[in-house]
């Protein structure tokens, strides 16, 4: 599904989000299903990603998730696409997270509309020293991203590109918490051209 994909209000792919009006479906990522949503009351956009159901889910990994999320949300960068809210769904249905909308392409698809697949070396230098600010500020607080690659990272072309780096913080969590296998089996065949050596080490954490 592509972000232009409009889902009927009555489609019952479109989640309950408590303090959310959902309104569009965007597409999966790695951990669940994103949407375009509007705060109630507010009308500026948000994302929200309802993560995949929480089989293995405990209290504890609930409780180690709103405190991961509340230390991602206060680390602030312009190339960070910054997170706003988090919750439980009702009757155990899982977590999700809210976060700023960007807009615009990931990476791989605006290289494809613009270049054919590869960038201009001015352009890409650009974009990398946006993800590379972004990245260090995540690392200046203690947070590992372990998600980097083309489709976290998206493209917003006003005359001037903005690349922001997404999903902040929580690829960390699933994989240090040996969620990430129950959540989403199989998919780290997709990245595996842009993991970390340390990722792909049984018994080496990341970072280290």
């Amino acid at each position: 599904s592509t972000a232009e994909e409009t889902v009927s209000g009555a489609n019952p792919v479109l989640p309950h989000v408590p303090g959310y009006r959902l309104t569009r479906y965007l597409g999966m990522g790695a951990a669940g299903k994103i949407y375009l949503a509007v705060p109630n009351g507010e009308e500026r956009p948000v994302v929200i990603k309802v993560m995949f159901p929480p089989s293995g889910m405990t209290q504890e990994t609930v409780k180690l998730f709103f405190r991961e999320f509340d230390a991602a949300r206060n680390v602030v960068h312009p190339n960070l696409a910054r997170l706003l809210g988090a919750g439980e769904l009702a009757r155990g249905g899982g977590l999700f997270l809210a976060s700023e909308y960007v807009g615009g392409d990931d990476l791989a698809r605006y290289a494809a509309r613009h270049g054919g697949g590869r960038l201009l070396s001015g352009q890409a230098l650009g974009i990398m020293a946006q993800i590379t600010g972004a990245v260090c500020k995540l690392h200046g607080r203690g947070m590992l991203h372990l998600d980097l690659k083309p489709t976290s990272v998206m493209i917003r072309d006003d005359g001037r590109v903005v690349a922001k780096l997404t999903d902040t913080g929580f690829p960390a969590f699933l994989e240090m918490t040996g969620l990430q296998p129950l959540l989403y089996p199989g998919r780290r065949l997709e990245k595996l051209g842009f993991l970390a050596p340390e990722q792909l080490t049984p018994g080496t954490r990341p970072g280290t």
